[in-house]
């Protein structure tokens, strides 16, 4: 089998990362290569940056030996396999009955809403990420938990639109704040 050289990896299409910056400037990534990006004051501008950056990663990594990734192209089926405790499954199996809807169609709805506020958009810290997901599970059990205390399997639904969540540190991180990734 030949070896893969660099014209081989240049000629992948490598996704792209771009943001724009609170001063107007732009910054692109390629996610798969770690670590090579580019800055400009266009979005132009930062793509012509990304591929002169990327050419470059490449071929360092090539001429030290390493390898080289190529893009992930996964696709997501849409389709998840989801561990829960028995009595959250049991609570939020109830709320779906209350609501004459499937568990399915519950639990997606109660992960879009909360997803949704924040669609497309890059937390500053896995830390600041990892709080996200805490809240969204501490929404869904504290939903879960007060639907089946008051008896009321309707009105116990997570609201759209939070605009803060708990750091690492314990400080208020506001949703707001997380960069928008721009279409390349």
């Amino acid at each position: 089998m030949a070896s893969k050289d660099l014209r081989y990896f240049l000629e992948l299409s490598y996704p792209v990362e771009l943001v724009r910056e609170d001063d107007g400037r732009f910054f692109a990534r390629n996610p798969d290569l770690p670590g090579c990006v580019a800055e400009g004051n266009t979005a132009d501008e930062v793509i012509e940056n990304l591929s002169d950056s990327r050419a470059l990663w490449i071929e360092s990594r090539l001429e030290d030996g390493y390898d080289v990734p190529e893009p992930d192209i996964s696709v997501h089926s849409g389709k998840l396999s989801l561990r829960m405790s028995p009595s959250l499954h049991a609570s939020l199996s109830e709320m779906a009955k209350g609501q004459d809807i499937s568990l399915n169609l519950l639990i997606n709805t109660i992960l879009a809403e909360r997803v949704g506020a924040v669609a497309g958009e890059k937390s500053k810290s896995r830390e600041d990420f990892r709080a996200l997901v805490q809240v969204m599970v501490e929404t869904i059990r504290d939903n879960a938990l007060s639907s089946s205390a008051a008896g009321v399997l309707g009105s116990a639904r997570p609201q759209a639109g939070a605009s803060s969540a708990r750091g690492a540190g314990g400080e208020l991180v506001q949703l707001d704040e997380y960069r928008k990734p721009l279409s390349a």
